[in-house]
């Protein structure tokens, strides 16, 4: 029996955490009142993997998380105990390699391959000599050296030849086979450094599928779409029937077999149509299968309507939640810091990162996207003749102007939405103002914009225009602004998250009730995923500099300039992060190194790395710059020696944003927990999470710590879980006490319940976050979640907890009973004091008896 998710708990399932695991913990998610575990990718994938995105088999389960069998099993004793799982889908790309019998296929029979149709191959590339084949970018010197250096040699795996390089082997064709096994391997090889003796091996390679070049030179030659950049994860056409078909025969049927209550899809943006593949999933799902769908939306911005999707994987929700707890006046004034640091990219400086990405490492992408929009605009007499050069200028600063992550024009019919149109209108004004008057004719960009947003007689040529543009836009923003702004913009580094605009993050209470009711009401909600830059902790510890930023100014003022870091820009962030991942166990007595996860440092100076990287200001991914790498490492140990020149200015200040974010987290966990929408609780976030971008996110949680915990979470015990917060327990008191209410009165606190703003009254009314749910105009649960701790508090002071709030109070409805479910304490109706309401926690949720 199929059953919607009340409350969803994300569990990362690997080979340490398989199936056998997740069973295991059933019985602390029950008690902690999930419906639903959300699993992460169970597919068959690369050998090794930790996320399991990178799909290599769609027909099996994977064996190393307990097989099929295992799957079921999990499932059953889900369902015993009235709970179930939701699947994660990845239908955008898949993980290529000698792992993937699909990409095995294709390597080894061409473009003439059943198998060449799953894969979006140019097999026109301009490359000389390579028409037909798939252009690989594996290898760390030129082909030519590799040759005669003897890299490439010929091995034997399981009785068949193959190209071998490092530790990647590669097919050979059918007919090398057959002269292989006349000849024999050896006869092949050649002497390592004598580069004609190697003319041979270079006429076998000649032969193949695939051409072999450098990872450098790929950048530019790589001629099969990817997810972003990454050559690893081939992407798939599963616009194609064969190709949806084989590639979701698997789970569809695990959700036809009860397996599977509800569904996550991964990257739905980067489909060819998005509408129809959501149509055609659902048709074979059924009407009642939860869908939701991972989607970037701007504030502004709404799910497309007609998908047949519940909602959104629930980024607009942390977007809402971390932008109420942010004081946008001290925002300010650390953006003023971040600009005397080289931190702070205007306007212009967006716009470049976009050009830069889309003429380097997407650059394979714009000039495929380019011939076809040109090949399309011949049907246009007035443009015709418009030569490849100004068309390609043309469609480059179109693709880094869209103001969103892409339009949604119908390739098949050309049918779009107002929205469509303002967005692509929105990019051709600003393009015409970047490439300045006489570049490109007004003609053309005249003709553009009624292209793609299907202004024109459609044909297949245009179709395939405006499916390649909206394909080429969303990577672009990825790795311009998600990637590279996000780790140069460091005003308020907790703003560069998923969903969010680090130019436009805080929200006033009226926004945050408005952004709320704009949420499709059956999506998911979550404050943090396996794809967060930050944890919900850190990044809401990092928000509560915005509460003293004069004095984070003067220190980081004095930090930057006292310690000489390789790039003053990253050393703002990364002092920044250590306050968001500072010992939460620290009181500030004790000295440091006892308090703090001996691993920390190196975990901390790995993300630092990582971080500059992504930056590609001293460092890259691509050509990584080993000193420069080497001094950010010295320059990270610096920031946890309690002997150095770090430590003394931030710790009292880590100290003091602890405070603040502690309480923030408390609030921001209780809202996400009773608003309209499947709350999601990401593994281990009921306690302080101190996790960093992937892969620290995905360390193993200590369940048994967790569940040991639970006969001490009693509202009788609240004031003791609230002075000794430092360990966690009051974070998973919050979450569980809430979970389980929801649970328990789901007409009350679930998606089709009421939302309304209560608002408060005297000095701290602004600061006072509060909304009911059930029947608006006779409400049954009000919760109470404050905002933006660091000016009510002086900074983070909180003891004792109820004197804060001053005169502050909120009206709630006459001669009314109503129980704080938290703390078990009951109110009567009318005026309620907020010192009295949150004398105890800093957040409150009330039930109405009645």
């Amino acid at each position: 029996m199929m059953s919607r998710p009340v409350a969803t708990y994300r569990l990362q399932l690997t080979e340490d955490q398989p199936f056998a695991a997740a069973e295991a913990l059933l019985p602390y998610l029950d008690d902690l009142g999930i419906s639903h575990i959300y699993c992460s990718p169970v597919l068959k994938a690369r050998p090794g993997t930790r996320h399991f995105y990178n799909v290599a088999d769609h027909t099996l389960v994977d064996p190393v998380l307990g097989g099929e069998a295992g799957l079921r099993q999990l499932a059953a004793a889900a369902h015993d105990r009235g709970m179930g799982l939701v699947g994660d889908i990845v239908p955008h790309h898949m993980g290529v390699g000698p792992w993937s019998p699909l990409w095995e296929r294709l390597l080894t029979e061409g473009r003439s391959s059943v198998a060449a149709k799953f894969f979006d191959v140019d097999w026109e590339t301009p490359l000389p000599g390579a028409a037909d084949k798939v252009i690989m970018p594996v290898l760390a010197d030129s082909y030519g050296d590799a040759l005669a250096a003897g890299d490439l040699t010929l091995v034997e795996v399981d009785g068949h030849p193959r190209v071998a390089y490092g530790d990647l082997t590669f097919p050979v064709n059918a007919d090398s086979a057959k002269a292989l096994e006349r000849t024999g391997l050896e006869g092949i090889a050649g002497i390592p450094g004598q580069a004609r003796s190697w003319q041979r091996m270079h006429s076998l390679l000649e032969q193949q599928h695939y051409r072999l070049v450098s990872s450098t030179a790929g950048i530019r030659l790589v001629n099969y779409r990817r997810f972003l950049d990454v050559d690893e994860l081939a992407a798939l056409r599963v616009e194609d029937d064969t190709v949806f078909d084989t590639t979701h025969e698997l789970m569809v049927q695990l959700v036809t077999d009860g397996v599977f209550d509800g569904l996550r899809i991964d990257h739905i943006d980067g489909l060819v149509d998005p509408g129809r593949y959501l149509q055609r999933l659902r048709d074979a799902v059924g009407p009642d299968t939860w869908i939701v769908v991972e989607t970037l939306t701007s504030h502004d911005q709404r799910l497309h309507e007609g998908w047949p999707v519940d909602g959104t994987t629930g980024y607009e929700a942390l977007r809402a939640t971390l932008g109420v707890q942010v004081d946008p006046a001290g925002l300010r004034q650390m953006a003023q810091v971040a600009g005397a640091h080289d931190a702070l990219p205007g306007p212009e400086d967006r716009w470049r990162m976009k050009v830069d990405v889309l003429d380097v490492e997407l650059g394979p992408d714009l000039r495929r996207c380019a011939r076809v929009v040109w090949t399309a605009c011949q049907d246009e007499p007035t443009v015709r003749d418009v030569d490849y050069r100004t068309l390609l200028e043309a469609v480059s600063r179109l693709a880094t102007s869209l103001p969103r992550y892409r339009s949604y024009v119908d390739p098949q019919t050309g049918e779009s939405t107002e929205a469509d149109r303002e967005t692509v209108a929105a990019a051709v004004r600003m393009a015409r103002r970047e490439v300045g008057r006489g570049t490109v004719p007004d003609r053309l960009w005249t003709h553009l914009e009624a292209l793609l947003t299907g202004q024109v007689r459609w044909t297949a040529a245009a179709g395939e225009a405006v499916t390649r543009f909206q394909q080429l836009t969303g990577p672009v923003s990825a790795l311009g602004l998600e990637e590279r702004l996000f780790h140069r913009h460091h005003a308020l580094v907790a703003a560069c998250e998923l969903g969010c605009d680090p130019d436009d993050v805080a929200r006033t209470l009226p926004a945050f009730h408005a952004e709320v009711e704009a949420m499709p009401h059956a999506g998911m909600r979550t404050t943090a995923t396996h794809d967060t830059k930050h944890s919900e902790d850190a990044r809401l510890r990092m928000a509560a500099l915005t509460g003293m930023a004069s004095d984070w100014a003067i220190a980081a003022s004095t930090l930057v300039s006292r310690t000489s870091p390789p790039s003053r820009s990253l050393a703002l962030r990364l002092l920044q992060v250590a306050i968001g991942v500072w010992p939460a166990t620290d009181d500030g007595s004790t000295p440091l190194a006892e308090v703090m996860d001996p691993a920390l440092p190196d975990r901390f100076a790995t993300y630092a790395v990582w971080a500059a990287r992504l930056a590609d200001q001293i460092t890259s991914d691509r050509t990584p710059d080993l000193d420069a790498e080497a001094a950010v490492r010295r320059w990270c140990a610096l920031v946890w020696d309690p002997e150095g020149p770090i430590v003394p200015t931030l710790r009292p200040l880590a100290l003091r944003a602890a405070e603040i974010g502690m309480a923030a987290s408390l609030s921001m966990s209780l809202t996400r927990l009773a608003l309209p929408g499947v709350p999601d609780t990401y593994q281990g976030t009921e306690r302080w999470d101190d996790s960093m971008s992937d892969p620290d996110q995905r360390r193993p949680v200590d369940f048994e710590d967790l569940a040991s915990a639970v006969d001490g979470l009693r509202p009788a015990h609240a004031g003791g879980l609230w002075s000794a917060r430092r360990d966690g327990r009051v974070k998973q008191h919050v979450v569980r006490t809430a979970l389980r209410l929801r649970r328990d009165i789901p007409d009350l606190l679930g998606p089709d319940a009421g939302y309304r703003a209560i608002e408060a009254s005297g000095r701290w009314a602004e600061h006072t976050l509060a909304f009911a749910r059930g029947d608006v105009d006779d409400p049954d649960v009000v919760v109470v979640a404050p905002r933006a701790f660091g000016r009510i508090t002086d900074g983070g002071r909180f003891d004792p907890l109820g004197r804060i709030w001053a005169d502050t109070d909120l009206a709630l409805p006459e001669q009314t009973t109503w129980t704080d479910v938290l703390t078990g304490h009951t109110r009567q109706g009318g005026r309620l004091a907020a010192a009295e309401l949150l004398a105890n926690l800093p957040v409150a949720l009330l039930l109405r008896q009645r």
